[in-house]
């Protein structure tokens, strides 16, 4: 059946286009904002203001011999960005942008389902046929119809803006945080925050810390070796060695009295495009700027430039290009490897390696939605289990049982890296630090999984677990206090705090060494 194309002058378009950009993709941005205002008579004010505001930008933008085409290309990203908002109850800045480009398949192909295929072909294929179908009328005075629709625009929402001024400016102050929330301005909003932003040139090498020397404090003359795990989506909410009910850090009990777990440690970015590589460099949270870890050295390099070798093992989709310049070794030749799998052999290559050893394990630890990939069928333990990836979907019970068997298997894990480099203390004097890249939300406020905007974002995303381990014959020969260290245990640390520990640990002394960063300088027994 044939279907003939409609007529539509231009500006009733724009008008139909933007109502359907609010009513079509901005459910959660109505949620949210009917929250906070309480007030029907604010929120819908708000709402015709955002209608005028988005018709003004369209009517400039949608050009003649572009406008379907500029339409549909808005529609497939407005469609995407409202699915995955009002799935995972999320909001949009550079940083989730950062997160996405930085997805692999298989982490991809765990979020597809056929809601999402409905969703698509309601949402674009059948408004993008409709809009195909719409012939476009455009008068002669075309641009002139523009201004006057324009200036039409700004007059209303003067009249509606102007007597109440001083309430939507705090109203504006106050609840920033919707911009996030609205499509299509919050990914447009974020491309441009990410070329601002982030630092995409390509720029030669920025050696750090060359002035790097290591002198000796430790009393014998075994080398070093230190252990880096770093956590996949971990949160400190769910550690019994915090003050979780389940007991999903038991395998830990064995090395209990030989480690310090961190009951206040927290994430310096809610993705780990943005944490892996903040972690491992000399910035702070607030000094990082994404993109520098392209040509800037991090904690693998300089360990690297004090004579220690550096060994990246990798079970994530990727080390966000921090292990570059590094040997890496990716164990995993399927699909989907449990994490077991980085500690094969590593006994026999820490001996290889014979000299001063510095190792980072990553893990793919309780990355969601499909938690229940993440650990072998053994651990299992809390039932029943969701094991879908719409997670609003799953009651919350299967939810958690399904993260808490993930966290527990990454307690097995910590344990037996533990258990592998503990044979060789006779020989090294060991530290092992542990800490997650970011934390995870599991439905709390309606919020699931994680890379939320820092500033707003859920304690559950930036609280995370942390431990460190020696065995006692390393505490006694570098003369580190651990019941000083347990003491410290409620203090607040950060990602900030890694690279000086790690550094500190060493022996290495460098300008950019930050001995108040260091959390074992605050307990080295004098002698």
């Amino acid at each position: 059946m044939k279907i003939s194309k409609f007529n539509l002058k231009a500006s009733a378009f724009v008008y139909i286009y933007s109502l359907l950009t609010l009513v079509l993709y901005n459910a959660l941005f109505c949620k949210e904002l009917f929250g906070v205002s309480k007030s029907f008579v604010v929120s819908s004010i708000a709402l015709i203001v955002v209608f005028l505001v988005l018709s003004t930008v369209f009517r400039i933008i949608f050009f003649p011999k572009i406008t379907k085409t500029f339409a549909i290309f808005l529609l497939f990203f407005n469609t995407i960005a409202s699915y995955f908002m009002i799935t995972y109850n999320i909001s949009i800045d550079y940083i989730m942008l950062l997160n996405i480009f930085h997805t692999d398949y298989n982490e991809a192909s765990a979020l597809l389902n056929i809601r999402m295929l409905i969703y698509f072909t309601c949402l674009f294929l059948v408004p993008s046929f409709i809009i195909y179908k719409t012939n476009i009328i455009y008068t002669k005075n075309n641009l002139k119809n523009i201004l006057k629709n324009v200036l039409l625009n700004l007059i209303i929402v003067a009249i509606i803006l102007l007597p109440i001024s001083s309430k939507a400016d705090n109203f504006y102050r106050e609840q920033k945080f919707l911009r996030y929330y609205l499509v299509p301005t919050n990914y447009i909003g974020a491309v441009i925050s990410l070329i601002k932003r982030v630092d995409f040139s390509s720029k030669e090498r920025v050696s750090i810390a060359d002035d790097i020397k290591v002198e000796k404090y430790w009393e014998n003359d075994k080398k070093n070796l230190i252990v880096l795990i770093v956590g996949e989506s971990a949160r400190a909410a769910n550690f019994s060695l915090g003050s979780y009910s389940r007991p999903t850090n038991k395998d830990l009990i064995t090395y209990q009295n030989d480690f310090v777990y961190f009951k206040n440690f927290y994430a310096s970015g809610t993705a780990t495009a943005v944490s892996v590589p903040n972690m491992l460099m000399h910035y702070t949270r607030r000094e990082f700027k994404p993109g520098v870890e392209l040509y800037t050295d991090n904690i693998t390099n300089i360990m690297e430039k004090a004579g220690y070798k550096t060994l990246w093992r990798e079970n994530n989709t990727g080390c966000e290009n921090t292990c570059n310049r590094v040997e890496t070794e990716k164990p995993c030749k399927k699909k989907h490897c449990h994490d077991e799998i980085m500690l094969e052999k590593l006994e026999d290559k820490i001996s290889q390696i014979n000299q001063d050893t510095f190792i980072v394990l990553h893990q793919r630890g309780s990355h969601g939605p499909d938690y229940y990939n993440m650990y072998p069928k053994e651990f299992e333990i809390y039932t029943p289990v969701c094991k879908q990836n719409i997670l609003s979907k799953c009651n919350k019970e299967s939810l958690i049982n399904a993260y808490d068997n993930a966290i527990t298997y990454t307690s097995y894990f910590i344990k037996e890296t533990i258990r592998t480099i503990d044979k060789l203390k006779d020989k090294y004097n060991i530290m092992m630090f542990y800490a997650s890249d970011h934390g995870e939300s599991l439905g709390e406020k309606g919020v699931y999984t994680h890379s939320a905007v820092y500033k707003y974002a859920p304690i559950e995303q930036i609280h995370i677990p942390a431990l460190i381990w020696m065995p006692k014959s390393t505490q006694n020969d570098l003369s580190i206090d651990v019941k000083c260290l347990k003491n410290l245990a409620e203090n607040k640390f950060s990602h900030d705090n890694i690279f000086h520990t790690i550094l500190g640990f060493s022996g290495a002394k460098t300008s950019v060494y930050k001995g108040d960063l260091d959390i074992l300088s605050m307990c080295r027994i004098s002698k």
